[in-house]
Formats: C-alpha cells, structure tokens, sequence
C-alpha cells in the first residue's frame, strides 16, 4: 500500500506520476556568478587537488587585473591599452594584431580560468549545432524551448551566438614540436577551413573578404596580396569550420563541433617555438584576425546589443615560453602516431604527462585501464590480468630480476578495479619518475600463460596432451625454475558462436580447464589468464573456468567472480548462450564433482553426447549433468514444453527472486564504480533477483519508472511510504515489506527524479544536490557498506552524469579525472552524458570550487570535449 507524506494530493500511480510536469524545475540554474556566494550545500565539504594558477597577492595592479570582470584581451581593458601593436607593412593601422610577452600570459590564463563559463541557458540549444539546413534540430529545439519557457521565444536570437569569450592558443610549429605547449592550444585544421577550391575561386572569395572588412581602404590590392600569399603558404582559407550537423536529424551528443563552435566565440594567442617559425606565427595571426573581422561582419547585432570584438596576439618572446610551467600542456602526437601503443615506450614516459589533464586522454585511458584491471587471483593460484602484467613478466625475466619472482608469495587481492587507491586520478604524484613506477609489479612466478584474443584458435590436442603429460608427473620444485614457462592462445570474448561449438572445441575447452585447474589447484603453481584490457577478451574463457573448477552455475560464476573474487568482466549475449549450453558438461566433469581425476588423461567426449549437449534443452541438459540422462536417451519436447509452461505464475506482479536472473540482464551486471556505488541500466534495476544477489539496497532512478514498484502484488506484500523531495521532482520511496519471513524485496528505498529526461533541454542542476544529498546520507549512517545502485534507461548520460558528480566530490578530484575513472570502470560501456548534462557538470564544478577558494576549472570545456572526441571516435567509425 502507498503512504504519501506530502502536503500536494496526487496519484498513486507510478505512470501518471513520471508524466506528470515532465519539464517542471528547469529554470533553476547553477549558472551564478562568481560574486554570489550562497550555492549547492552539497559542496562545503568537498575538496580539490587542483592547483591554483600562480596568482600573486601581494601586487595590487595584478590583483586588480584578477578580479577584473572585463576580459584582459578586450580592447577595452587597461591591460589590452599597455600592449604594442605588431607592425605590418602595407596595411591599414585599424588591423590591430597585439604582442604579448610571456610574463603577461600567465595572468591572463589567471584570469580566464577563474571567470565562470557562461550560463547554460545562455550557451543552449546553440551548442548542440543548429545549422540552418538541419530543419530537424532546429525544429526540435526551438519547439521544446517555445513549449516549456516561461518567456517568449525569438527563434533567430535563440540559433545565434551567444555572447561568450574562449580563450584559444595555435602553435605555429606544432608539425615539427613534440613536447610542451600552451594551454588551449588548437591545431589550425580545427578551427580554420582548408583549401579545397580552385585557386581562382580563393582569389574571388578572399577579395570578397578584404572589401568586407575594409570597405574603404583604397590599397585594396596590396593587402588582398599579403593575405593570398599567406593562405597559399599555410593551405587554409581565413574562414572559421562550421561543422553543425547538416542531414543527421537531432543529435544532443555532438563533443567533436565543439572546438570550431567555441572558436568564433574566441580570442587567439599565436606562437611559436624558434625564430624559423616566426614567419608562419605571423601569417597565421593575419589569418586569424581576417577570420575574426569576416565572421563579425557577417554577424550583425540581433538584440540590439554589441557583441564582443575577438582579437588576435602574437607571443613574441618565444624564447621564454618552456619557463611558462604553470600553464603549458603536453602533446605526444609524434610519439605515440597510432593507436597501437607500445607498452614499453608508453611507461618509460614521465609522470610530469600524468599532471596535466588538458591533452592525450586516450594514453591516460590506457595507463588507468592498466591499473584498474591488474593482475588479481581467481581460484586456487590462477590470476587474471592484462597485457600489461605479461609484458611486465617477460621483462623481468629478460632483465635479470628472477630473483625478484623467486620470492613472491601468494596474493590475495581484489576488488582493485573500484578501489579509488588504485587510480592515476588520486595518485601522488612525484614528477620525477617515469610512470612505470606507478603500476603494478609482477604478481608472481608465472608458469602458464594464457592469451586470450580475436582471432585466437582454441588450444589444439597435442600441446594440452603434453602439457598434462608434464605437469601430472613433475615434482612442483621440478616445474618451479624462473623463466620456465608455457604460453597458450583462447578465442576472445563475443567472437565465437553456437556454431564454433563443435567436438573438437568442446573437448578443447575442457582438457584447458583441465590443466589449469591441475597447474593453480593440484600443483599450486601459478597461471595468468591475460588480455589486452584485462575483461573484454579474457571473460569468457574466466567464466568457463570458474563453472568447471567451482562446479556452480552460471549464475553462480558470475556473482563468484564480481564478489568473491572482485574481478572486472564484461560479456556478451552469444557468450551467455554459449556458455549455458557448456555448463552441464563443465560440471559433470569438474574436479569438485569427481574424486578420482586421471590428471594425465586427455578427457574425451563422445560425439552422442555432444549432439545432446547442443540441442537439449535447459532442464535435459541438468539431468545430462548429473549423470541421469543416458545418451542414447530420446528428448521428449511436449513434456519439456507442458513443464516449463505450468511453473509460471498467474500474476503479472509476481516477483520471482529466486530466477534466472542472468537471462534477463544478458549475463551483464551494473557496473561497480565505487565500492558502494553502482552504475547500470533500467534493465539492470528492473531485475530484483540480481540486486539481491549483489546486496543492493538503495535504487537511485534517474527519470525512468521501475516497473515492479508499480505491480500490484509488489505493493499489497510491502507498505511504501512516499516522501516528496526538490517541489515533488524527486519522490523517495520507503518500501517496508509486510511479512519479513516471506521471501521480500532486496531494495528498501527507492529516489525516483521525475521530471529528467535524456533530450538536451532537460537540466539535472536543481536534482543533483538533492540526490548527492542522498547519497552522502547512506554513506554516513552505513559507513560506506550501503550499496546503491544509480541507473536510468541505458547507464550512459543521466545516471553516468550523476555518478561522475558524486566521484568528484567523494574522491575530492576534478571533473576531467572523475569521467575518466568512470569511463574505465564502466568497461566496454561507453559513457556519453548529452552535451547539456556535460556543460552543467563544469558549472557544478565551478560552484564548489568558488566555496573553496580554488581555480574554476583545470581544463576548458572545448578541450575536454575534444578529449572525448578522440577517446570515442576509434568505437564510432568501427
């Protein structure tokens, strides 16, 4: 029965209530000023590493520089009026391009990383990409603003650009340098268009251009000559990209525009490195500056208002710039040119990379894989890791080092994947070692290598023949020399199907699980299952393994390996269809389940009892497991069809704890982001059994309705209390189950946010600290053991947007850091909150930042979505 504590009358009606004010409680905003004070209570307690740019108090003129409201590029600043203009031959005095010294760079990065970005209101729907051809997105967005804004609506202010400033820096040299840069630093192919019309065509546009921003200049020619020398020199056109999406419909997800949107709206700091590329600096400024002046004439005021004059500055002391520590970033392009990393190199880099986040995430992503999923111990001495503890072996090994794996002893670790210790994001970092001495040492002493990867062939019959032959008769100290070892290869994960399942790969399989369990249980010796991400390709084999040494379930294996074991998996649906067919003949020949084991003997399977292994049903193939079912006996459908058909309930409510939970979730689980803190899927939230068996108590949904709080038998076994949070946006329910000795619901408190949907114009800004509220709440009255589950339809935007908020303020690290340690731990799930979700999140952070007297932000939004890009991009053109 439901209970309502709430001042409002309303349905009870799970349906009705998620319809209901659908967009209401959009237009409170986390947009403040610096100047307010007062903002999001859930922040007082919350940190950061972040360092603060050097700003030096004690100077009352750089003071006031600071907290000057008035950007120091515009030309109306007293800092703009101090600096001299760079002369250029031939033309007009009205074509200002600035020069700037390194010393006064920093405090401008001072400056513009402690401003707030603009409100979001004020920079959507336009950062979405509102092309005038793309009658879709443009439809789309201006009818839900009409629809749901308390104001009226000018369609043609709401598609323009906004009043903004981004603060860019192009290196001139970036072909030739490898090493530090400045911060913001843009390459000119993402801003600036490329030539890709005849030259007489370039010749007719750029003249449109020069009589367009100087309309009355008489030596017209001369300067239409200095701009097409330039332009055939650099091969771009002095015209900004615009990639808004012309034919794709809507799209709220569009990270890789966002560098060409945020650059019309941005001020550049050209430079370079050496005297030999001072020349293309200064080509790429007058570039640059025609581009400003083009797109400002074509840009007339809409509102009446002015709207911001970018400028464009030249770094002339270039001499100086590696000095300029505080405020440079890396780049790696022409160390690592390819997405084929050598590991080796990789880790021989300096820590120094890992201290800026402002570039090269797909390396980061790739050293906190590392990390997240090391080598950790499964059952008896078999380990589980990735490429890079086999790597890592081989290296020791050929360095001389055997003794170091000599005298290692038996770990038991685990859950290192969602232990926030073992992560570069909450690492102390010393800048003077290399990156290797971060990550893991060799475990052990490893005999047994297995690699499991695409394309891989499944062990063949005279090598695990031998290889049981060698280990049933060897003494362990016999087998135990350093630098002994054998490798074997395994079909990855998701790459095989129903039809690889053939005798000989049945028998495969299973004389592969033989001599591992001989090797790590009966030799006690130890053996590394190994990929290249340590989950994706090794899952498979992992839980083939743990049904056959365990002698459980599926099912059983599945929760083994997440909670006693603490290891990171992610499998397919071919696998779960794969691996149920295996489970009777893994079981029927485990170890656990016979006594006397011939550990020589190469096990084979008859063909008759394959053939029944492969078509016979589920409850056939128990019978087949425990020995009942001859193989010569015939399967009768009607009875299997009658049976199944009669154990199923009446009641559409009826919530089966006890089912095949694995069928339903497709063998995935939510995954664990945190120690308490889960991140799944409406499907994964939707299935009780699997919450019980993961020890799940709290459910946060985030704007999708759980159908089993709805069903009517659900609610005449539980008494549920409803308290309305957040105006009645967040409705937390209290579910008390009536007879505790009956079997009962898993979950006992449910926070339901309403009015949130995944369409780009919904806000999570009022919602967020309501739920983060929640959250720390559990976390104190249980010390951190309450398990929570925070899901919305798929896990990838709403609920991973409110999981990165409670990283950040949970770990005390900044946003950029928190989305790569959930991405990670999200596997092969790709988290993409919309664009929308993404922009608030910097403004939550700008929020609890101000409370604390730090840096607004380390990076800035166009380079974080950027970052995204890049890590996106190799899964979206596969």
């Amino acid at each position: 029965m439901f209970i309502r504590n709430s001042k409002r009358s309303s349905s009870t009606s799970n349906d009705s209530l998620y319809e209901r004010d659908r967009f209401r409680a959009r237009l409170h905003n986390f947009n403040v000023t610096v100047e307010e004070p007062d903002q999001c209570e859930v922040c007082d307690t919350i940190g950061s590493k972040t360092a603060r740019l050097n700003v030096r108090k004690h100077d009352q003129e750089e003071e006031e520089f600071t907290t000057s409201l008035l950007s120091p590029l515009d030309m109306n600043s007293a800092f703009y009026k101090t600096l001299d203009s760079v002369c250029y031959e031939k033309f007009p005095e009205n074509m200002k391009i600035m020069s700037l010294k390194i010393g006064s760079v920093e405090p401008v990065f001072n400056w513009y990383f402690n401003k707030p970005l603009p409100n979001t209101r004020q920079m959507f729907p336009w950062l979405h990409g509102l092309h005038p051809k793309n009658f879709s997105q443009r439809r789309y967005f201006i009818k839900q603003e009409k629809k749901y804004s308390e104001e009226s609506v000018d369609e043609e202010l709401l598609c323009s650009k906004p009043y903004s400033r981004f603060l860019m820096t192009v290196n001139a040299s970036i072909r030739d340098h490898e090493g530090p840069i400045l911060k913001n630093n843009t390459l000119v192919n993402e801003v600036l268009c490329p030539i890709d019309i005849s030259r007489d065509e370039v010749c007719e546009l750029v003249k449109i251009m020069v009589l367009k921003v100087f309309p009355n200049e008489e030596s017209i020619d001369t300067i239409l000559e200095v701009f097409l020398r330039d332009i055939f020199e650099l091969n771009y056109l002095p015209m900004f990209l615009d990639l808004d999406p012309l034919e794709r419909g809507v799209s709220l997800r569009n990270y890789h525009i966002q560098v060409a949107k945020s650059a019309i709206c941005s001020d550049f700091i050209i430079y370079c490195f050496d005297e030999k590329n001072l020349q293309t600096c200064h080509s790429l400024a007058r570039l640059f500056w025609l581009a400003q002046r083009f797109e400002e004439a074509n840009n007339s005021d809409i509102d009446g208002e002015s709207r911001p004059v970018y400028n464009t500055f030249v770094l002339t002391d270039f001499d100086d710039i590696g000095l300029a520590t505080k405020i440079q970033s890396v780049t790696l392009k022409n160390k690592f040119p390819s997405k084929n990393f050598d590991l080796n190199e990789m880790v021989k880099l300096s820590l120094k990379f890992l201290q800026n986040w402002d570039t090269e995430y797909i390396i980061k992503e790739k050293i906190e894989t590392i990390k997240m999923s090391s080598a950790s111990r499964l059952n008896g001495c078999l380990y589980s890791g990735n490429s890079w503890d086999y790597q890592n072996f081989l290296n020791f090994i050929y360095s001389g080092k055997k003794e170091y794996l000599a005298n290692k002893k038996l770990v038991d670790i685990k859950n290192l994947y969602c232990n926030p210790l073992n992560s570069i994001t909450t690492s102390n970092i010393n800048s003077e070692n290399l990156i290797e001495t971060i990550l893991p040492l060799p475990n052990l002493n490893y005999k047994m290598f297995i690699n499991c990867f695409n394309e891989a062939n499944f062990p063949d019959k005279p090598n695990l023949e031998s290889l049981l032959s060698l280990f049933s008769k060897s003494e362990d100290s016999s087998c135990n020399d350093v630098g002994d070892y054998f490798c074997l290869t395994f079909p990855s994960s998701g790459s095989i199907g129903l039809g690889d399942i053939t005798q000989d790969n049945i028998i495969s399989i299973l004389n592969t699980c033989k001599l591992l369990y001989l090797i790590s249980c009966v030799k006690n010796l130890d053996s590394l299952i190994y990929c290249s991400d340590g989950y994706t390709e090794s899952s498979l084999l992992i839980l083939i393994y743990t049904i056959y040494s365990t002698n459980t379930s599926l099912n059983r294996a599945i929760i083994t390996l997440h909670l006693k074991y603490g290891r990171p998996f992610y499998i397919f649906n071919t696998d779960v269809q794969i691996l149920s067919k295996l489970e009777p003949i893994l079981r029927k020949y485990s170890p656990v389940a016979n006594d006397d084991v011939d550990w020589e003997d190469f096990e084979e399977i008859p063909s008759k009892e394959v053939n029944q292994l492969l078509l016979s049903p589920r409850t056939l193939m128990e019978d087949f497991r425990k020995g009942i079912i001859e193989s010569s006996d015939l399967i009768n459908d009607d009875e299997f069809s009658s049976s199944s058909s009669s154990s199923s309930s009446g009641d559409e409510s009826f919530i089966p704890y006890e089912t095949d939970w694995c069928k339903e979730v497709e063998g995935s689980l939510p995954s664990r982001i945190l120690p308490y803190l889960y991140l799944g899927s409406l499907k994964h939230a939707s299935c009780l059994p699997l919450l019980k068996e993961l020890g799940i108590k709290k459910v946060i949904s985030v704007g999708e309705p759980l159908s089993w709080l709805n069903g009517s038998k659900f609610q005449r076994d539980n008494d549920i209390i409803i308290d309305e949070l957040n105006n009645g946006d967040i409705e937390l329910y209290n579910i008390v189950p009536n007879d505790k000795t009956k079997a009962h619901s898993p979950v006992d408190q449910v926070m339901k946010v309403n009015n949130l949907q995944d369409d780009g114009i919904a806000q999570l800004e009022s919602s967020l600290p309501v739920i983060l509220d929640y959250i720390e709440e559990q976390y104190q009255i249980s010390h951190g053991q309450t398990k929570i589950l925070v899901h919305c339809r798929v896990g990838v935007s709403r609920s991973a947007t409110v999981v990165i908020a409670e990283v950040m303020r949970r770990l005390k690290i900044n946003l950029p850091k928190a989305y790569l340690y959930v991405r990670v731990r999200r596997l092969n799930i790709i988290i993409q909150p919309n664009l929308k979700f993404m922009y608030e999140l910097f403004k939550w952070e700008e929020l609890h930042k101000q409370e604390h007297d730090d840096c607004l932000r380390e990076i800035d939004w166009f380079a974080m979505c950027r970052e995204i890009t890049s890590l996106n991009t190799p899964y979206l053109t596969n």
